[in-house]
């Protein structure tokens, strides 16, 4: 999509295509005082031009903006809960995934709207444990008993910088997993919580404490061998 303002006028064109060729506008028609519509040859619609801002929908063209933010790689990555990288390789890369709206020297840019619709939309697709939305601070006695009666859930709420957290609370009552950061925005706790989801059944145990074992064992070994040394110096 083309978007043009021209401040000096008051004007702003939206035109539904990438540019703006010569014979794309067939005719053109005002449909309210200073909002005019394009049609193609073929008779659809290409573009919208509204004359005077102010008057046709009561905002300066200098003072419209997007809704939402634009995100860069970097910001999009903060969003989902990912490093450049992953969010890349994991997201961005897969066919469903939003389009950028646009590309710069920099690399792609994303409506921020766009990303947490999608992420919304897989977290609707995987009907595992419940989610629990909170937004609070820890539970009461009261509620840690009613947790006791459920089963296990995970939970979100608000740290006090005002982030987004979830843990993982067992029907016992007790936190049996967190996530160790926190969010800016919920969209991106909830999609933390469906990565634990879909990859914890399949994941592996690696055991690292069979190496400090064995280091320990030759620490001690090396140190009676050190032992018995001075004794024979003696």
């Amino acid at each position: 999509m083309y978007v043009e303002r021209d401040l000096e006028n008051n004007q702003l064109y939206l035109y539904f295509g990438a540019d703006l060729e010569a014979g794309a506008v067939a005719s053109t028609s005002e449909v309210f005082p200073g909002v005019y519509l394009d049609v193609s040859p073929d008779g659809r619609l290409v573009g919208i031009d509204i004359v005077n801002t102010q008057e046709a929908i009561g905002a300066a063209a200098a003072n419209l903006t997007l809704s939402g933010e634009l995100l860069g790689v970097k910001e999009a990555a903060q969003l989902v809960g990912k490093d450049r990288g992953n969010f890349i390789r994991d997201l961005a890369s897969r066919p469903d995934f939003p389009k950028p709206v646009a590309r710069v020297a920099s690399g792609q840019l994303w409506f921020s709207k766009d990303i947490e619709r999608y992420l919304e939309k897989r977290r609707d697709g995987v009907p595992q444990a419940e989610v629990v939305d909170e937004i609070r601070e820890p539970l009461t006695e009261e509620e840690v008993v009613d947790e006791k009666r459920s089963g296990t859930k995970f939970q979100i709420y608000q740290d006090r910088k005002g982030e987004y957290r979830w843990r993982l609370r067992a029907h016992n009552g007790e936190i049996i997993a967190d996530g160790n950061e926190g969010y800016s925005s919920k969209v991106s706790c909830e999609h933390g919580i469906d990565l634990v989801k879909q990859q914890a059944a399949s994941a592996e145990v690696e055991d690292q404490t069979e190496g400090q074992a064995a280091q320990a064992d030759r620490t001690e070994e090396e140190g009676l061998l050190d032992k018995a040394k001075r004794r024979l110096q003696e």
